[in-house]
């Protein structure tokens, strides 16, 4: 029976250290973009959505950095491919640590950053350090 409490114990003060993170927050772009510093600071990505405003598909590069990096850098996680005028959604149940910043750019290509035209307007949930 002690096990038992000793047990339940450190269940509820891990449960209790899990609730000291950064409420999340929703932010939104307000005109269409083409880059996006959407957290500055490290934290975790809950999920993000993206509209394609544009006619041609895009690639939705998500990278762990607090600034637009250069043409030919590698995203961060796999790009999404997003075709014109429709939506994509990238959900984390428990969340994508990043630990610089999270920034979001379209590109025309692929694999590495080709940056594109303002073209696409974005939602995204985050919140603190886990």
């Amino acid at each position: 029976v002690q096990d038992m409490k000793t047990l339940v114990i450190l269940l509820l003060s891990a449960l209790s250290l899990c609730a000291q993170t950064t409420p999340n927050q929703r932010k939104n772009t307000i005109p269409a973009t083409n880059v996006w510093v959407a957290a500055p600071v490290g934290g975790v990505l809950y999920d993000l959505e993206v509209y394609n405003l544009s006619t041609s598909t895009l690639y939705v590069h998500v990278f762990d950095t607090n600034a637009l990096p250069a043409n030919g850098a590698f995203p961060t996680i796999a790009p999404i491919q997003l075709p014109a005028n429709s939506t994509a959604t990238i959900s984390y149940f428990n969340g994508r640590r990043f630990d610089v910043g999270i920034t979001v750019a379209t590109s025309t290509t692929p694999l590495t950053l080709t940056n594109g035209t303002a073209s696409f307007k974005m939602s995204i949930n985050y919140g603190g350090s886990q």
